[in-house]
């Protein structure tokens, strides 16, 4: 049941998901790469768990297509090897199994 203003709203039924749901994480030339699902703004939080800094960047999911915003601390690995396009395919395949 929604609610509005604290109050439920007759006829209505959620199955809320949560608000950070982890998809898994993979491996990209041996290191091993954690990628996390923002439900509210349907992007996916890509980053190591063992190195700071930890965010390698954000895939946001537009109309024209996914895409990937890169931080800054990562760019020159991320630029190796096509590792971008690859997190980009594993998280977007990763969450197309979640939907």
């Amino acid at each position: 049941m929604h609610s509005h203003g604290g109050r439920p709203v007759p006829g209505t039924t959620s199955q809320a998901r949560p608000a950070a749901l982890p998809l898994g994480s993979v491996a990209i030339d041996g290191r091993l790469v954690e990628l996390v699902w923002l439900t509210l703004s349907d992007s996916i939080l890509v980053g190591f768990p063992d190195i700071e800094p930890k965010r390698i960047g954000t895939v946001v999911m537009r109309e024209s297509g996914p895409g990937f915003v890169a931080q800054p601390g990562h760019l020159d690995w991320l630029r190796y090897k096509d590792r971008e396009a690859r997190l980009l395919h594993a998280a977007v395949l990763l969450r197309s199994r979640r939907t």
